[in-house]
């Protein structure tokens, strides 16, 4: 694996432990809030914005360049703490659908880098199998952090940001690298 690989695998494991942490605390946060069925299904058809708007980032990213897109979902986390601060279910949904536009904004700017690597198969494999365990450690790791007396969900919220960051960071180093007009 050359350094670029390993970095893009990295974040693509920071920010699927962001997602999966991130979103495994809206059912519980929508249901502290006395939310109704239909906030749980609008929070539960959130994932759904990563492939309907797969075309339009993917049209942004060849016109204007992943790095770009990648910089912008960045401000991601702030629609993390913006959670933090959600006192109606409806805010959650809104927080929520904030946070996946950014998510699908790094979502498909990272897949594509995978793309061109020499074995797509081993790309394609780690894209999937390092966004598992980032999303399963996630959601794991937040759901037993947030039961802690004195943590809680404001702490998960906290280090998911430094995760998003973190992920974010990770892939635009892994893209610094490269000519973006040999990329585009």
């Amino acid at each position: 694996m050359n350094k670029r690989f390993t970095r893009l695998v990295i974040a693509v494991f920071f920010i699927q432990f962001t997602y999966g942490s991130f979103f495994s605390l809206i059912r519980p946060l929508i249901r502290d809030l006395r939310g109704d069925n239909l906030t749980l299904l609008l929070a539960d058809s959130i994932p759904s914005m990563i492939g309907l708007l797969s075309y339009f980032w993917g049209w942004l990213s060849d016109r204007f360049g992943r790095r770009i897109l990648i910089a912008l979902s960045m401000l991601g986390a702030f629609a993390i703490i913006m959670l933090s601060s959600a006192d109606r279910p409806i805010d959650v949904v809104v927080s929520a659908s904030i946070f996946a536009l950014f998510n699908s904004m790094i979502s498909i700017a990272l897949l594509v880098e995978f793309s061109f690597e020499k074995s797509m198969e081993t790309a394609f494999g780690s894209y999937a199998g390092f966004g598992a365990a980032g999303w399963g450690m996630g959601s794991l790791l937040m759901g037993i952090i947030s039961d802690v007396p004195g943590l809680g969900v404001h702490a998960t919220l906290i280090i998911s940001s430094i995760s998003w960051v973190m992920g974010c960071v990770t892939a635009i180093t892994a893209l610094g690298s490269m000519d973006p007009e040999k990329i585009i």
